[in-house]
């Protein structure tokens, strides 16, 4: 288990720079621009699905937080 957690926590942490180096490359206007783009994205699909990806994605950080409660205990 203490592996795994690792490895997600790297495999967050990468992501997580990549996106800060990514975003600071963008512009206020390209960075609106992203933002309206998913928001009209999401408009598109019923709230039911919308609240299932966001789950779904939720859920290896929802393991981790547990994970991290448990060995604390």
């Amino acid at each position: 288990m203490p592996s795994e957690i690792l490895e997600l926590r790297e495999k967050m942490n990468r992501f997580n720079e990549w996106e800060q180096s990514f975003s600071r490359k963008l512009t206020e206007k390209e960075r609106f621009q992203q933002f309206n783009d998913l928001f009209e994205l999401a408009m598109r699909f019923d709230t039911e699905v919308i609240e299932r990806a966001h789950h779904e994605h939720m859920a290896p950080f929802a393991l981790f937080a547990r994970a991290i409660a448990m060995k604390r205990v």
